[in-house]
């Protein structure tokens, strides 16, 4: 009876193993990393040489003085646009991107790689829509755009929704094909902007002449709009959107067909997405490279307010550090008699 009993306790003692799931690859597809021109998705990773600078210029804004302001300078521009390092910062893990940097990587980072097409900030759909739909708010977003929007290929809008979550459009014009892309799968509340946008093209056709007909109806028989948010690859966390914007944005613009399993969150992490398209921002931008000493440039990239001790060695003078030590080494000495 002893041994039965021993037996029946470790029968109920012993665990049934239980399948563990398996991760989704953290390697991309194989279109991606054939057409991936800017590298984010190789294995090389950021240069040894420039990691510790890029370290930190990443982090975030430290406090200039007990109680005052942190320094906010400016880490990278390029042709009117900007990103100050607290946005920049958002590009640490965990973190949501703000508009000033996810516009600044979809214009000046992604924009170059593709020929014939354009990008609308995050604020064309937050004037569009003000007050239900107003096109007026936008009706000379197109006038930048060389030959007009009907002159381009590929046009690709972000939208900031609800102020906590990305995700985007892309127009074909040449297929007549309005595409929504979210991270988050297919959301009825996003049809909204897939209407908005063609009503969008619709008045500024009519307001340029490129429309062949006066008649809403008419005109939209011949375009399609879709969500193809069912074939995004899926952020599993509630910071990632952004990320993900921008990589399957950006994946598009190389001609890459994107499904589900394109890329995954493991991908993100895995091949540090975030800290690669910080070294691209950094390397698109005309603010110089960090001079000797990288706090000082931290101070004032330019040299011009908030950096005095830094022109003073530019220069070879005296810093004000320096010149107060002298001052009171001066005023402590002991006068000879």
């Amino acid at each position: 009876r002893r041994v039965r009993a021993i037996a029946a306790t470790h029968k109920r003692q012993k665990k049934t193993p239980t399948a563990q799931a398996t991760p989704p690859a953290a390697e991309p597809a194989m279109d991606a990393i054939a057409h991936d021109c800017l590298g984010i998705l190789d294995d090389a990773g950021v240069p040894m040489k420039d990691r510790k600078n890029l370290t930190s210029l990443i982090s975030r804004p430290k406090p200039r003085r007990r109680g005052g302001p942190p320094l906010n300078p400016t880490i990278a521009a390029a042709g009117g646009d900007s990103v100050s390092k607290r946005s920049f910062s958002t590009l640490n893990e965990g973190l949501w991107l703000d508009d000033e940097v996810l516009n600044y990587a979809a214009r000046k980072v992604l924009q170059p790689t593709c020929v014939d097409c354009h990008y609308y900030n995050s604020f064309f759909f937050a004037l569009l829509l003000q007050n239900g739909y107003s096109y007026n708010e936008v009706r000379t977003w197109s006038n930048r755009i060389q030959g007009g929007i009907y002159g381009l290929h590929d046009l690709y809008v972000t939208i900031n929704k609800d102020a906590n979550h990305w995700l985007f459009l892309k127009v074909n014009i040449p297929q007549r094909k309005i595409q929504l892309w979210d991270s988050l799968g297919v959301r009825r509340s996003n049809q909204i902007y897939l209407t908005s946008m063609l009503r969008y093209l619709f008045d500024d056709a009519t307001r340029t002449g490129a429309g062949d007909s006066p008649l809403f109806e008419d005109w939209t028989r011949g375009w399609s709009t879709t969500d193809e948010s069912n074939d995004s690859p899926r952020q599993t966390n509630g910071y990632d959107c952004g990320i993900f914007t921008l990589l399957t944005m950006y994946l598009l613009m190389q001609g890459v067909t994107i499904t589900s399993s394109t890329y995954t969150q493991n991908t993100v992490y895995h091949k540090d997405v975030r800290r690669r398209l910080a070294y691209r921002i950094w390397l698109s931008s005309s603010v110089p490279s960090p001079p000797t000493g990288l706090t000082d440039w931290l101070q004032d990239p330019h040299g011009t307010q908030l950096g005095p001790d830094w022109q003073a060695k530019q220069a070879g003078r005296p810093t004000a550090k320096a010149k107060a030590a002298a001052k009171h080494a001066l005023q402590t000495t002991p006068k000879k008699r």
